[in-house]
């Protein structure tokens, strides 16, 4: 068994990341010890950690050996007991835990984090108004207590998601389940929906547009910088 993560609309193939998953049964017979020294032991010399996946704290895609992950299975964690340990252990070290919840996460988790004293993530990209048009969502609408930014390590640079070299990428290697072309026609209007969002706050000007002849992605990009700062400040 491997652990991984389902097929969703950034990796439409769905992950394995050749690592074996925690054995929830195990977990339990040994009294957590494992975790416990896991956790204690990052946060001996950090006053902070960020847990990717912390989805995985609940539930994890488990994908049986020489399987592709879409055959996976969802293999559920005693979360109160995980979810317990990371936080006491944080208050003994004084400090900061943040979990990555992105991706396929139901709403009632980042409420049980939140409540917990766990901080979530949110992706600029991401923050959508999912409730309605699927514009993106104003600053002053964007969640509290969670660490922001425009990229994670796990995503494209802004420059290359802004080319569209991301969905260039996935094809070559095979990652799309759709044809390219409508890839990048909806990578366009998602592209053509922050440009505007950005002029609405003043932070790119007016008819200022890439084209292959004449870019102005360092333009964007700085715009987006100074979107997130604002945001940081709110």
């Amino acid at each position: 068994m491997t652990a991984g993560a389902p097929p969703d609309e950034f990796n439409q193939l769905g992950q394995d990341w050749s690592q074996p998953p925690w054995r929830p049964d195990r977990l339990d017979e040994q009294e957590y010890r494992p975790f416990r020294a896991l956790i204690r032991a990052v946060l001996r010399h950090a006053g902070g950690v960020r847990i990717d996946h912390i989805i995985g704290l609940f539930r994890l895609w488990w994908i049986p050996a020489g399987a592709a992950p879409t055959h996976g299975t969802y293999v559920r964690y005693d979360h109160e007991a995980m979810i317990g340990i990371v936080a006491l252990e944080a208050h003994r070290a004084e400090a900061v835990v943040v979990g990555e919840d992105l991706g396929t996460v139901e709403p009632w988790v980042r409420d049980y984090l939140f409540l917990r004293g766990l901080l979530g993530t949110s992706i600029l990209w991401f923050e959508l108004d999912r409730d309605g048009n699927g514009d993106p969502l104003p600053a002053e609408r964007w969640r509290e207590y969670c660490l922001s930014s425009v990229t994670t390590h796990d995503l494209p640079p802004t420059a290359g998601y802004l080319a569209g070299d991301h969905v260039r990428l996935r094809e070559s290697l095979g990652l799309l389940t759709r044809p390219v072309e409508a890839e990048l026609e909806a990578h366009r209007t998602d592209q053509d929906a922050w440009t505007a969002e950005l002029r609405r706050v003043g932070l790119l000007a007016d008819g200022l547009k890439p084209t292959r002849s004449r870019p102005c992605w360092p333009s964007i990009d700085i715009s987006a910088e100074r979107r997130h700062a604002c945001w940081e400040w709110h």
